[in-house]
């Protein structure tokens, strides 16, 4: 398509250079009107030029690309979670509030432990979508993200040590310092803002997907996704 708009604009400059005198700019008119058709006729082949359908070897096996997105929800919820526990009444209500978010935080700890395990073991491993700097970003955006889930899980967890909790008013967690009100509100901050940038560094890596898939048109956002008619998975 480009090589063809190339050929007319060429053919018309010869034409304008072997006839300055009688040159009419009407009689050039139909054929950059042909250009123009051209561009606009083909401007679907522009966009499959630089958005080539991704292959199931160019995607992340089906076992990672659940444990992406399993994470990733997870981790919205229990930041949802965790803003809406004071709404509750004091009593059964909010008990079974942080219950839920408790169990939200184990079942979190099981999906990222079990990523992790399967990225080093068989997860496949796909070449860099980036090059340079943005090689660069993407990596650090990428074990940032693993460190920060990490750190506000282990926080998590320490939190209800701290406290103590009663789960579901079904048995109770003892507090390895009861009465230490510093340490426990320490402990809360830390980890509410440790959840807090794991959204705000989720927020970037979302972003740059999105200008991977609708800026520069490229594949990298379809290799987290599972194709339609996609037949299985692979693990590498």
């Amino acid at each position: 398509m480009i090589l063809k708009v190339i050929v007319i604009a060429s053919r018309l400059a010869k034409q304008s250079r072997g006839r300055k005198s009688t040159y009419c700019p009407s009689s050039a008119a139909p054929q950059m009107g042909l250009a123009m058709t051209s561009l606009l006729v083909d401007a679907d082949g522009i966009r499959e030029m630089y958005m080539q359908p991704v292959t199931d070897a160019a995607r992340y096996d089906r076992r990672t690309i659940w444990l992406h997105w399993l994470t990733a929800g997870l981790v919205v919820a229990q930041w949802l979670g965790a803003q809406t526990i004071d709404w509750f009444p004091s009593g059964p209500w909010r008990v079974d509030a942080r219950s839920l978010h408790i169990t939200g935080g184990l079942v979190l700890l099981t999906i990222f432990a079990l990523r992790v395990v399967w990225r080093a073991t068989d997860g496949r491993r796909l070449a860099a979508a980036d090059r340079g700097a943005l090689h660069v970003v993407a990596k650090a955006t990428h074990w940032g993200l693993y460190a920060l889930v990490a750190l506000t899980i282990a926080l998590g967890i320490m939190n209800v040590w701290v406290r103590g909790d009663s789960i579901y008013n079904l048995f109770t967690i003892p507090s390895i310092a009861p009465g230490d009100k510093a340490l426990r509100g320490m402990i809360e901050d830390w980890h509410g803002t440790a959840a807090t940038l794991i959204l705000a560094l989720a927020g970037l890596h979302a972003g740059a997907a999105l200008v991977h898939r609708y800026v520069w048109k490229d594949g990298v956002l379809g290799r987290m996704l599972i194709a339609r008619s996609s037949s299985g998975s692979g693990g590498g």
